[in-house]
C-alpha cells in the first residue's frame, strides 16, 4: 500500500485495507490490480514523456519534456485519488485536473485500465492542444466542467457527447 500511496500514514493504510474488507473485496487481489493499473499508467506517460517532438510543425517548439514530466505528475497523482481508494481525501483534491498553459503537443494516450471517472473538472486551457484531445478527453466521463480555452480547435471534441454530467463548457 506504501508504495502505491507513499503520502499515507499508518492509519490511512489500514482504513484502505479495511474499506476492501467493508466491499467484500479480497485486499491483496485488489491491490495487485490497482498496481498493475498504476504500472500500465506510468509505462503510457513515460512513453509520452520520451516520444520526440513532431518536428517540421510549428508544434514542435512546444513539446517539451519537462512539460510533459509535470502534466504526467499531475495526470497520475489525481488517479490516485479515486474516492474508492481514497475516501477521506479533499473532494476539491479529488475532483479537479488542471494541466492550464503547460504546452505538451499531444496529450497522453492513457490506458484503458486508467479510470478518471471521479475527476469532476478539467481545465486544459492555453495548451495550444488544436483538435488532439479526444483520446485522452475519453477517460474523464464523469466531468461536469470542462476549460479548453485558446487551443486553437476547429472541431467541437467528440467525446463531449459521452459526458453526460457536463455543466460547464467553455472553448473560447
Amino acid at each position: 500500500v506504501s508504495e502505491l500511496y507513499p503520502e499515507f500514514d499508518q492509519d490511512q493504510v489500514l482504513d484502505y485495507l479495511d474499506g476492501f474488507i467493508e466491499r467484500r473485496e479480497a485486499p491483496l487481489q485488489a491491490l495487485r490490480e490497482r498496481k498493475r493499473e498504476r504500472t500500465a499508467l506510468r509505462n503510457s506517460l513515460q512513453f509520452w514523456i520520451d516520444a520526440a517532438p513532431e518536428l517540421g510543425t510549428k508544434d514542435a517548439i512546444h513539446d517539451y519534456a519537462e512539460n510533459r514530466y509535470h502534466a504526467a505528475g499531475l495526470i497520475e497523482r489525481i488517479w490516485r485519488k479515486s474516492p474508492s481508494n481514497v475516501p477521506w481525501a479533499s473532494s476539491d483534491d479529488i475532483h479537479s485536473l488542471s494541466l492550464e498553459g503547460l504546452r505538451v503537443g499531444n496529450l497522453p494516450q492513457l490506458p484503458a485500465v486508467a479510470d478518471f471517472s471521479h475527476v469532476r473538472e478539467l481545465k486544459l486551457s492555453n495548451m495550444d492542444c488544436k483538435d488532439r484531445a479526444n483520446l485522452f478527453l475519453e477517460h474523464f466521463s464523469g466531468l461536469t466542467a470542462l476549460e479548453m480555452d485558446n487551443n486553437e480547435m476547429a472541431h467541437l471534441p467528440v467525446q463531449l457527447e459521452r459526458m453526460p454530467n457536463l455543466r460547464r463548457l467553455s472553448l473560447a
